[in-house]
């Protein structure tokens, strides 16, 4: 049997991946340290694998490294957060007019799967409901049928959530499930403006949501702070 420091890559994506979904789910906040040492011993993995994945997370712009300090997950600037609504607000406008335009054989299922999750998790509530929203918008990019879309609005869906984790007002995101479900009615429907309306009343909202002068300059050590994976 492989050990875990030489088994295959999917180790290192599993661990992308939950760092990821942590901070979807606001398990680890903007300003938290990833200690090298310890994410080593919890994935089993050596020490220039783990560097590999937080390099990969750098390269996304949800890690950065101080000289002497280490990686810490991403504080993104009030500006920054502006630019990066405003350009997914755009390009996710172009996903919604492509698949409004031309919706026929387009497999809407798992979309409105997503809406019915989300109404669950937002009543019971459940953890995970931010994972569930942000996925939503995933699944609409991919039945556009980019590729580099998708890949590019992935990465852009993720710095909004760490974005959201900084910025978000004492009251949280609104509950925007309406919104996911009537923009599928309107995408079925062939309606493309009324898509692109519901498009940009959905992302007002959340805009509406942040309090972008706020100030976070704590910085935590994850070593010390959390035990979700394994510290």
């Amino acid at each position: 049997m492989r050990s875990p420091d030489r088994g295959p890559v999917p180790a290192e994506a599993r661990m992308y991946d939950d760092l990821i979904h942590a901070i979807i789910d606001q398990r680890l906040h903007p300003g938290i340290r990833l200690n090298e040492v310890h994410l080593a011993k919890a994935y089993g993995l050596a020490r220039p694998r783990v560097r590999r994945v937080l390099n990969r997370l750098a390269a996304n712009n949800i890690v950065d490294f101080r000289l002497n300090l280490g990686a810490f997950i991403r504080r993104p600037s009030p500006e920054e957060a502006r630019n990066v609504y405003q350009t997914r607000r755009f390009l996710e406008a172009g996903v919604v007019e492509t698949v409004a335009s031309h919706p026929d054989g387009r497999d809407f299922s798992k979309l409105r799967e997503f809406v019915a999750k989300e109404k669950d998790a937002y009543l019971r509530p459940q953890p995970g409901v931010h994972r569930l929203s942000s996925d939503f918008h995933v699944v609409l990019a991919q039945l556009a049928g980019n590729q580099v879309t998708t890949e590019i609005l992935t990465r852009l869906i993720h710095r909004c959530c760490l974005i959201q984790s900084l910025y978000m007002t004492a009251a949280g995101a609104p509950c925007l499930t309406h919104d996911h479900e009537e923009l599928i009615d309107h995408l079925q429907r062939a309606d493309v403006r009324g898509a692109l309306n519901i498009h940009n009343r959905h992302f007002d909202h959340i805009e509406a949501s942040l309090l972008l002068e706020r100030q976070h300059d704590d910085l935590i050590d994850a070593g010390t702070a959390s035990s979700d994976f394994g510290f």
